[in-house]
């Protein structure tokens, strides 16, 4: 069961649709105390300044989250200002980068746009599905443990 979950919209929109993108925070019970779960589907065709406005908008979402932290998702780093900047956010986060390559078929532009971030939990495994093709996305298994 979910304890809570909150939804935050981009104050900004993607051109041509003219649709926000959004970030979902969903807190989980479990033996240990809470886990919060972030997923992210940040802005894609934007300039580097409303992405940054979305990635700092997660960053105040998480800032106050004590627990462990899984934060995941399309980031849509398709060049390297994009992926300085939200490793530097997670970063300052307290978060680190869960070590998954996906193959080169699966990236744009030669970056990854896929990412997991993680405060709090050990990794016991994660890999690419590649497989699985039922998406432009790859999908990423991981499996944790509470540290």
């Amino acid at each position: 069961p979910v304890l809570d979950s909150i939804s935050l919209r981009t104050l900004d929109h993607e051109p041509i649709v003219r649709t926000p993108k959004a970030s979902l925070l969903t807190r989980y019970p479990t033996g240990r105390g809470t886990l919060t779960v972030v997923n992210v589907h940040a802005m894609n065709f934007v300039p580097l300044a409303k992405f940054a406005r979305q990635i700092a908008q997660v960053h105040e979402l998480v800032a106050a989250e004590n627990g462990p932290l899984l934060i995941g998702g399309d980031f849509n780093t398709w060049n390297p200002s994009r992926v300085r900047l939200v490793m530097s956010t997670m970063e300052k986060a307290g978060l680190e980068r869960v070590p998954v390559t996906t193959p080169r078929r699966w990236r744009h532009l030669g970056q990854q746009l896929d990412h997991v971030f993680t405060r709090g939990m050990k990794l016991i495994e994660a890999r690419p599905l590649v497989h699985v093709v039922s998406s432009d996305h790859i999908p990423l298994r991981m499996e944790f443990a509470w540290e």
